[in-house]
């Protein structure tokens, strides 16, 4: 077999995102990441469409457009996979202090629309108490999700030593266990890698799951669009896993899946933020078997919040001094 090395994976989907939310941008590094539930809109997979047709319909700002639509679809790579979508959600600029640079709240408790028959309504509200926007209130950030029910079991160091992802999550362990840039496909060693974001949703969410079962008796649960590595080097989102897929272990033996089943799961899932811009320091063991980190999910979401991070502080600073400034 010729020797395939981790840095050259291709990621099929440059936004593998899974089913519930979270703000795709870290709070200061070593601290668990700041959810959507938090904001109070979670979006179940099925009401996403339905906030992407009022967010098109209604956004007239050409950068602002262009990142809900790129969220939407996906980037189409090698094998024409379309990622699940971010979303957007929406507040009001609402400094507290002159030093505040962002910061965002809903005073309305306002949420954009989530069903269909909402979704055709008018925009911008002209009547006090009515369904659509408030005034001044605009998108400030996309969003994710973390992708590991909370019993399957995460390796956290070389020596196969491992914790549930829960208790990763609770403990906010330092270090897991991430794959080293030397490993090829059939020759895997790990190292230690240094966790600074552990992402979970702040209330119980909806969760569409993947169960796979493997031919060596394995088995993985995650959210659909989890990052998954299979035997020929590519990563794939948990969706397109089909029977007769190969796992990689964390042995760089080849486990085929011999069978998948859906299912509805109500709770919290995890996934680990990896200090390190090495793409083969974003591989994680979990089951055993070889997967991404948030990194695969949210690295496109947090480029487009950072470039609407940009456009609100420009707007802000013309609302203040009242003055053109260029973005």
């Amino acid at each position: 077999m010729k020797e395939q090395k981790f840095v050259m994976i291709t990621v099929l989907g440059a936004t593998l995102l899974c089913s519930a939310p979270s703000f795709a941008q870290f709070a200061d590094g070593n601290v668990s990441n700041q959810r959507c539930t938090e904001w109070g809109d979670s979006l179940e997979t099925t009401e996403v469409v339905h906030r992407y047709n009022y967010a098109i319909r209604c956004t007239t700002d050409g950068r602002t457009l262009f990142a809900i639509k790129k969220n939407y679809e996906g980037i189409t790579h090698v094998g024409g996979i379309v990622t699940t979508p971010g979303y957007p959600i929406y507040g009001v600029f609402a400094p507290t202090s002159p030093d505040d640079k962002i910061a965002y709240k809903n005073p309305k408790k306002w949420f954009a629309p989530k069903t269909a028959e909402r979704s055709v309504e008018g925009c911008v509200s002209k009547v006090e108490g009515d369904n659509l926007m408030p005034a001044n209130y605009e998108i400030f950030a996309f969003c994710a999700s973390g992708c590991y029910t909370p019993e399957q079991m995460i390796t956290t160091d070389p020596f196969n030593r491992s914790m549930t992802a829960q208790e990763v999550f609770s403990s906010k362990l330092p270090t897991i266990a991430g794959v080293d840039s030397s490993s090829s496909i059939d020759q895997v060693s790990l190292k230690q890698v240094t966790v600074k974001g552990w992402v979970t949703d702040l209330s119980p969410t909806n969760h569409e799951l993947l169960n796979f079962k493997t031919l060596s008796g394995g088995n993985l649960s995650v959210t659909n669009n989890h990052p998954i590595l299979t035997s020929n080097g590519e990563i794939k989102e948990a969706g397109q896993i089909a029977l007769g897929d190969a796992f990689v272990k964390a042995d760089g033996s080849v486990d085929p899946v011999v069978e998948i089943v859906p299912s509805s799961y109500y709770g919290y899932v995890y996934n680990f933020d990896i200090d390190s811009e090495e793409e083969a320091d974003q591989l994680l063991v979990a089951q055993g078997f070889i997967n991404g980190s948030v990194r695969f999910q949210n690295e496109d979401l947090v480029a487009v919040n950072r470039q609407i991070l940009r456009t609100n502080i420009a707007r802000s600073l013309v609302k203040k001094y009242g003055a053109q400034t260029k973005n």
